[in-house]
């Protein structure tokens, strides 16, 4: 494999890209509700309750069983020719959001919220919903229990996956106990068929948002450049299989080699001062971080009490400069944060005083912006400068408690 013929696939899918984000731009596209509210990816609030309200045949949409027809169209492919669904593909079902079908039992085998639910005469349909959240514990177990003959349990993720781990499934299998659909395949299909049929000006334009809101979580482009971006990959398979090989220690190294920014900026702010500054943990360990230790006058043991800049892994979220109270007594937070017994138990006795400095790691829009050099070292500056502003407002504090617990 060359070097070039890897640069001309990333060309060409940049280029492919922006003409892609100038039409979203220009056609208007671009601007929709549920990113602007930041709750494109509640699974609940958002896509559960958007799903479930479409294939209601008495929701507000007033479209009967519009929605839920195309959808009931696509699943029952999924099944044999003999399941009831063929013969119901136009009957009302009761729909329903985060159903309770009891508590979760000590052995993880029964109970549980079931995301979205639909109850037909001869059967039911399941459906467990994960847009981001984790997987929990023999989940799709549970559900499956909660079954009789002829119910469907449907598997709902971004990606097209050929089976659930084995962590929410247990020992059932894909494609007998339980289907795997996807918004990258089926959710798009269902939106596109629907789209078609409506007349409402109103509900159209709804629907259209939602539709938008789904390509975008799955990256996937517009129709048009959606063709001529797979025929793309279709021809350069093998450069790109070798990109999604790698694509996870592209994006360590962005996070890493921020870090490693951040790290040396610091060590050179404060070579005149009295502290030293450490990577700390694997940069996809949990607590991956940056820490900041004062040196203890006329003590060699090393500060229990100093800062400390997290996360920087892809999964924890926005980045903070908190106070790392090592000692963990209580009496070391009070007197660090004389509200802190008040607060709650979001200021735990480890970090007591802690500030945001207004980045997350873990989205990828921030990720990309760190790609670009004059966007990553405004970004490095405004943090360092956060950092240095908290470490000055809390010096003398911090010195006091640091002789005080070496005494």
């Amino acid at each position: 494999m060359h070097k070039n013929d890897l640069q001309n696939l990333l060309l060409s899918t940049k280029e492919l890209i922006d003409v892609n984000k100038r039409f979203l731009k220009e056609s208007g596209e671009d601007f929709n509700i549920f990113s602007i509210t930041n709750i494109e990816k509640k699974e609940v609030h958002t896509h559960s309750s958007m799903i479930a309200e479409l294939l209601n045949p008495y929701g507000t949409h007033h479209q009967g069983n519009c929605f839920l027809f195309y959808f009931l169209s696509i699943i029952k492919d999924l099944v044999s020719e003999e399941h009831p669904i063929h013969t119901n593909l136009k009957s009302t079902p009761s729909v329903f959001v985060e159903y309770t079908i009891g508590p979760v039992s000590e052995d993880k085998l029964f109970g549980g919220r079931i995301d979205i639910l639909l109850i037909f005469n001869d059967f039911k349909v399941i459906i467990e919903n994960k847009v981001d959240a984790d997987d929990q514990e023999l989940q799709l177990t549970r559900y499956k229990n909660f079954c009789v003959e002829n119910d469907i349990v449907l598997y709902l993720t971004k990606w097209n996956i050929n089976e659930a781990v084995n962590k929410t499934a247990g020992d059932l299998k894909a494609g007998i106990d339980y289907h795997c659909i996807s918004y990258q395949s089926e959710i798009l299909e269902w939106l596109e068929y629907s789209l078609k049929d409506l007349k409402n000006q109103y509900v159209l334009d709804g629907v259209k948002q939602y539709y938008l809101l789904v390509r975008k979580i799955t990256n996937q482009l517009t129709p048009k450049y959606m063709s001529e971006f797979k025929n793309l990959i279709s021809s350069n398979l093998e450069e790109a299989n070798y990109i999604k090989d790698n694509y996870d220690l592209a994006e360590r190294h962005v996070r890493e080699s921020f870090r490693d920014d951040l790290l040396l900026n610091l060590q050179t702010k404060l070579s005149d001062a009295d502290y030293t500054c450490e990577i700390w943990g694997d940069i996809n360990y949990e607590e991956s971080g940056i820490v900041v230790k004062p040196q203890i006058k006329n003590h060699i043991q090393e500060a229990t009490v100093y800062y400390y800049i997290a996360p920087f892994n892809n999964f924890e979220g926005i980045l903070s400069i908190s106070i790392c109270n090592s000692t963990l007594q209580e009496a070391v937070a009070l007197k660090l944060n004389s509200e802190w017994s008040k607060l709650g138990k979001g200021y735990s006795v480890q970090y007591p005083v802690f500030q945001s400095l207004q980045i997350d790691l873990s989205n990828f829009k921030q990720l990309v912006e760190l790609t670009k050099p004059k966007i990553r070292k405004k970004k490095e500056e405004i943090i360092i400068e956060e950092v240095l502003r908290f470490i000055e407002r809390n010096k003398e504090n911090l010195e006091q408690r640091n002789q005080e617990y070496t005494k």
